[in-house]
């Protein structure tokens, strides 16, 4: 039980999971554009530290998430120039055999332009789950008026141990006059995967009320080898464009064989299930303004369920004037492992001191357990 909330826990972080912009306007110095992150996660006797320094071309990162006091985890993800293009490289190698709980990928995409991606890579699990891949991707955007539509398609293969297979996914967003609206797929023989999501316009000016709904479900059960199934949904009253963006979806839809979209970064779940949620998700108290509610559910091929969910939310800014109090968050987390529940009131904060942003919660469950996160992030 303890091992699963961690894992569900860790997948809390202080921002969603896209690759730095390969284009961003030119900055009076290198160190303008360099963003570090502290992220500590304690949940019980489970403490998870980790450092990343992102840079538009480049992120890397360190960390410790098994018991001991050494560094178990360093991540990388690099932009190069090249023949025209760009290579993408990212990778992670997490070293906690301890705990059966190793996990490592390497991945390499070269871009001739925009448009185009052509890559490939290897992950490696805990188990026989290891394959090696090649992918090809698209992705475009088209502009009428107030309507646009972005997409990405990509076809893939993947080698296994025990079995060689194919697939195909896209995405796709259709925005207009407010209004996002976003549907995902991904198939393979034994793994399909599902995205849908949806934006209203600002319904509030005063209260800058705009809801948003985000949904990504991966099914393992489908073919011959029975799998876990993942879901993973985020609902915000005041959506402010972080979380529910369109590359930030593509991200979490192709997962580890995307590379175009990949945050490397840990902290999503040292386990089997890692594959599923190779890209970091962002806290609810980062999802957006006035309240927000995170789901995680992860059911077993023998019929066990572990689920967590928090809601939250601000009241400060329910009264349409600026104060000191906008950042405190107040809400209720729930952890279920099976028959197995508990529960307990949470509270947070999400504020600027100077150029850190701070943002952070802290559980207090019915068992005695408690569950806090800490972000601090220095730069733009």
């Amino acid at each position: 039980m303890r091992a699963f909330r961690y894992a569900l826990g860790s997948l809390a972080l202080a921002t969603a999971c896209s690759a730095p912009a390969s284009v961003q306007e030119a900055a009076a110095t290198p160190w303008d554009t360099l963003v570090a992150e502290s992220y500590t996660h304690h949940t019980g006797d489970n403490l998870n530290t980790q450092l990343t320094v992102t840079h538009p071309d480049f992120l890397a990162g360190v960390g410790r998430v098994s018991g001991d006091d050494r560094l178990d985890y360093v991540s990388l993800m690099a932009r190069f120039p090249a023949a025209e293009g760009d290579v993408v490289v990212a990778g992670h190698v997490l070293d906690d055999q301890a705990a059966g709980r190793d996990a490592h990928t390497v991945a390499a995409a070269y871009q001739p332009d925009d448009r185009w991606s052509v890559g490939g890579g290897r992950v490696e699990l805990p188990g026989d789950a290891d394959f090696d891949f090649t992918r090809l991707l698209y992705r475009n955007k088209a502009t009428t008026g107030q309507d646009s539509v972005a997409y990405a398609v990509a076809g893939f293969a993947k080698d296994g141990k025990t079995t060689d297979t194919y697939g195909a996914g896209g995405i796709a967003t259709w925005a207009s006059s407010g209004w996002e609206i976003a549907v995902g797929h991904q198939r393979e023989q034994e793994q399909a995967r599902y995205l849908a999501g949806i934006v209203l316009p600002v319904l509030d000016e005063s209260l800058q009320l705009r809801p948003a709904l985000d949904v990504l479900h991966v099914d393992n059960m489908v073919g011959d080898e029975p799998g876990a199934q993942f879901t993973l949904a985020g609902l915000s009253l005041g959506h402010h464009g972080r979380f529910f963006g369109h590359e930030k979806r593509a991200g979490r839809l192709f997962g580890p064989i995307g590379i175009l979209y990949p945050d490397p970064r840990f902290a999503t779940d040292p386990s089997l299930t890692h594959e599923y949620n190779f890209n970091r998700v962002a806290d609810p108290w980062a999802f957006g303004d006035l309240a927000n509610i995170q789901y995680l559910r992860l059911a077993s091929p023998d019929g066990s369920s572990s689920t967590h969910w928090d809601a939250l939310v601000f009241p400060g800014q329910f009264d349409r004037e600026s104060s000191r109090w906008d950042g405190l968050c107040i809400g209720w987390g729930m952890d279920s492992f099976g028959d197995d529940t508990r529960s307990g009131p949470l509270v947070g904060i999400r504020t600027t001191l100077g150029k850190m942003r701070i943002g952070g919660q802290l559980a207090f469950y019915t068992d005695g357990t408690q569950a806090g996160a800490l972000s601090l992030t220095f730069g733009k």
